[in-house]
């Protein structure tokens, strides 16, 4: 019997529909149309294509300095904010030395 190692690619996927979408981006694509179409029998108008806009951005688009989706960066914030912190100082502040002292610090990662 022939054997034939296929690698494990745990953050990889493969474009499965027409060799440029996959099944993740898809189901974005089909939900935001499927909420485009309520919005318009529901009276939106022009607004109905405000879902289909937004689930394309966040499937297609790739931020261009982590090099990943939004909808996992996305993700990975929510996890990041939503999980337990650990404070190595324990409530007491730690002096701040060379560059850091003068930058800002932002939540968001970008």
């Amino acid at each position: 019997m022939q054997y034939y190692p296929v690698p494990y690619l745990p953050t990889g996927e493969e474009k499965l529909i027409a060799g440029f979408m996959s099944a993740r981006q898809g189901a974005y694509v089909i939900g935001g149309a499927v909420l485009g179409v309520l919005l318009f029998r529901a009276g939106a108008g022009v607004a109905s294509v405000l879902p289909l806009a937004v689930a394309a951005a966040v499937s297609f688009v790739e931020h261009p300095r982590w090099g990943m989706r939004l909808d996992r960066l996305l993700v990975h914030l929510v996890r990041y904010e939503a999980g337990p912190k650990s404070f190595a100082n324990r409530g007491i502040a730690a002096p701040v030395l060379g560059p850091e002292r003068g930058r800002k610090k932002r939540w968001l990662p970008f």
